[in-house]
């Protein structure tokens, strides 16, 4: 990512902390929503290297442990990175404090990918969940290309994106300036970076009205 874009959303991400935790998880209970898809998607198992690829400030991570948990599995190993050092932060607290695995975390840009530590190969999941908004458009399926390649051969890749509508263009695309996409849009990327068995899922019930906003999408790895 270009130094200017990546400032700015280091900016916007410390600045807004607050006002997006409480839009995004408090108001539209986004963060519920991921937890319940990751609940119901089978995705999560024991004996799995799980890296979240924008992790904020650690929703994703969060539910992956309470599944565990709750599910008793074991040898689970955990992985984070964020763009925004206050994001991190604040999983990096909270799993110092509550995780029950340990979470390595890294600052990171996923489009510098040299910046992650070469042990964050040969991943059997990579979650990334409203993160490649940010990316430049011309360059998603190259940031798509760089989490296959820290992928296992045929790790599942997990992508909660926001949908191209009416109320994406006021509420993200203008608050939060950032890139929304049309499925098909989604799907060309993803088959360019080379990934395959491309499938749109859903956020289930009670959660099923951030289908409006938002898209799910599965792929495997070639």
């Amino acid at each position: 990512m270009q130094a200017p874009l990546r400032d700015k959303v280091r900016q916007l991400y410390t600045q807004k902390a607050g006002l997006y935790r409480f839009c995004f998880y408090g108001v539209f209970r986004y963060g519920s929503g991921v937890a319940a898809h990751l609940a119901q998607s089978g995705l999560i198992a024991s004996d799995l290297r799980i890296l979240d690829a924008g992790c904020g400030h650690g929703d994703v991570m969060k539910a992956c442990l309470r599944i565990a948990d709750q599910r008793k599995y074991v040898g689970v190993s955990l992985f984070a990175f964020d763009l925004t050092p206050a994001m991190l932060a604040e999983l990096e607290a909270w799993a110092a404090q509550q995780a029950s695995i340990p979470i390595q975390t890294q600052v990171a840009d996923i489009l510098e990918p040299d910046q992650l530590p070469p042990s964050w190969t040969h991943m059997d999941r990579i979650i990334c969940s409203a993160m490649l908004e940010y990316v430049p458009r011309e360059r998603l399926a190259e940031a798509l290309g760089n989490l296959r390649a820290r992928l296992a051969p045929g790790g599942h890749l997990l992508v909660y994106i926001t949908r191209r509508n009416w109320l994406t263009r006021w509420l993200i695309a203008r608050w939060w300036a950032a890139n929304i996409y049309t499925p098909a849009e989604v799907e060309e990327a993803l088959r360019h970076a080379g990934f395959q068995s491309i499938t749109f899922t859903r956020f289930p019930f009670p959660y099923a009205y951030l289908n409006l906003a938002m898209m799910v999408v599965h792929a495997t790895a070639r």
